[in-house]
């Protein structure tokens, strides 16, 4: 009796075929693709192939994603996730960063040290900036993050995107001052306290939702 149509076979897949397809990939290749995966999936994914097991210490693009770390409900484990970013960039090897993307949810309520919380995410931001990131992506939930100036001063950042977040007076002069190459400015849904927005620099400025001032709101523009 004849077997069944080909097309209607059910084929097994072959773990040991599939293995060896993906080790058989390039370096280079590898890190391309996994730089688009949340940092915790590829570090995963590092773990279950053994010469790939420290490879994500050299990716150029990190997205340092909170959703990862949500229960079934929704709800993010902060203390799991902070202990985690904290981990991956401290284990990373010593290599330039690409783009930084950090997608944040701040929970507001009794007994939460929101100042702990900024000290965390600025840190973040000053490894990928001491790191030569070109670009910085900061989504941000819940509260808003109270970005430190101070972090911003880098060369090499042509692109900032800025979401949910209080800008402080001396804001845009750190940025002016600290970031010569910024190019691409996006805000999203911020407050901000300083007194004005300016930049030689910048080429494209982006504001997106809301964006409320605590004082006249003054915008100055140079070599546009």
């Amino acid at each position: 009796m004849a077997g069944p149509p080909s097309s209607k076979r059910q084929r097994t897949a072959d773990p040991a075929l599939a293995t060896s397809r993906i080790e058989g990939l390039t370096t280079d290749l590898l890190l391309r693709v996994m730089s688009n995966l949340d940092a915790r999936l590829a570090v995963q994914i590092c773990v279950l192939f053994p010469c790939f097991r420290d490879l994500w210490r050299s990716l150029p693009c990190i997205n340092a994603t909170c959703e990862e770390f949500e229960d079934d409900e929704g709800i993010v484990n902060e203390v799991s996730f902070k202990a985690f970013i904290n981990r991956f960039l401290a284990r990373r090897e010593s290599v330039g960063i690409d783009r930084f993307r950090l997608c944040y949810s701040i929970v507001g309520g009794p007994g939460t040290d929101l100042e702990a919380c900024y000290v965390d995410a600025n840190d973040w931001i000053r490894h990928a900036l001491e790191h030569d990131a070109r670009i910085v992506e900061l989504e941000n939930h819940s509260e808003p993050l109270e970005l430190d100036p101070d972090v911003f001063t880098s060369k090499c950042l042509e692109t900032l995107h800025i979401g949910n977040a209080t800008l402080v007076e001396g804001f845009f002069e750190q940025l002016e001052h600290g970031c010569p190459g910024l190019k691409d400015l996006v805000l999203t849904n911020c407050m901000i306290t300083d007194h004005e927005i300016s930049s030689p620099t910048l080429e494209l400025l982006t504001v997106q939702e809301e964006l409320g001032f605590v004082h006249d709101d003054r915008l100055r523009r140079h070599g546009y």
